[in-house]
């Protein structure tokens, strides 16, 4: 939640946050994940996060519903499917995906 990795955007995510390129969504959000969670909503998803992060078994699932902040200032409500899994090159990796509610 707090660590300079890599957050991995595709066109979809760049919509949805109001960017129209990877490097605008870079400046304006930075790496760590909850600077996407609107601020009313980061204590408990980063709780929710770190609960399931630290007991997750490969292939394992968390969904759950949060506000996002676009980079125009407007608050929508998503949901979040988070999917754990263990890659042999990588490590630990956890796929997000937010769809509007």
């Amino acid at each position: 939640m707090d660590t300079k990795e890599a957050i991995y955007v595709n066109k979809s995510l760049l919509e949805l946050f109001g960017c129209e390129l990877s490097s605008e969504f870079y400046d304006y959000y930075g790496q760590p994940l909850l600077n996407l969670i609107s601020p009313g909503d980061q204590a408990r998803v980063k709780e929710e996060f770190t609960d399931f992060v630290e007991s997750a078994v490969d292939e394992e699932r968390f969904r759950g519903d949060c506000q996002i902040l676009t980079a125009d200032a407007r608050t929508l409500r998503v949901f979040c499917d988070m999917k754990y899994s263990v890659n042999q090159r990588y490590g630990a990796l956890v796929h997000i995906s937010f769809v509007l509610n």
